[in-house]
């Protein structure tokens, strides 16, 4: 009588346990997953609210400081104006806010006679330099704005892009919590997994069919 083949049996512990000890594996990490997802955005948001806090008090900081020395430039300036009685000092206090070298020259009747064509073609009189004094005050305090207001525009530039900042991590912090509690969003993820599972094991058993 011939021997009849045996086949091995596989013993059913063999498969079942890994798949078990899988799927527990993937659903801790799942909990892990989400858990420092919302750590990550928790600490992201708090973060960008702390630095819009610091640049917003810099910031203010810093317009604050270029109002008051846009003051204290402008009072100074119509100071040394008040304070500029003669015609020299006039044309010094021009040449020192315009940059010029402007100088007093009274032509003598000795000039006049020897070269006469040298005279000046244009003669400023001291009312003259009293307005010119004065137009090179006010073009002084106009660049003076200037300055100022440049430094409050990059102060506010820097205030809006943090807040920005803070407001686009905040949307993805709403985004986030749109799925649930941290349990719904595990669950969620789970119920995600396990659709993909069942989706794999039906294709393999059509796989073996054929």
């Amino acid at each position: 009588m011939a021997d009849t083949p045996v086949t091995p049996t596989i013993n059913i512990h063999w498969i079942l346990y890994p798949v078990l000890l899988a799927i527990l594996l993937g659903l801790g990490w799942l909990w892990h997953d989400t858990q420092v997802r919302d750590a990550a955005i928790i600490q992201t948001v708090a973060a960008a609210k702390v630095n819009q806090a610091t640049v917003d008090k810099q910031a203010d900081t810093t317009i604050q400081q270029a109002d008051q020395n846009l003051q204290k430039q402008n009072a100074d300036l119509q100071a040394s104006l008040q304070k500029a009685k003669t015609t020299a000092q006039q044309i010094a206090l021009i040449n020192q806010n315009a940059g010029t070298h402007l100088q007093v020259q009274e032509p003598t009747a000795n000039d006049q006679a020897i070269n006469p064509s040298q005279q000046p073609e244009v003669l400023v009189t001291p009312a003259d330099v009293q307005v010119i004094a004065k137009q090179t005050v006010d073009f002084q305090e106009a660049e003076n704005q200037v300055a100022a207001d440049q430094l409050v525009i990059k102060s506010q530039d820097l205030q809006l892009t943090a807040r920005d900042t803070t407001i686009a991590d905040q949307n993805k912090e709403i985004t986030i919590l749109k799925g649930g509690s941290h349990w719904k969003r595990f669950w969620a993820a789970t119920k995600h997994v396990a659709i993909g599972v069942a989706i794999g094991v039906a294709v393999d058993e059509a796989v073996r069919k054929k």
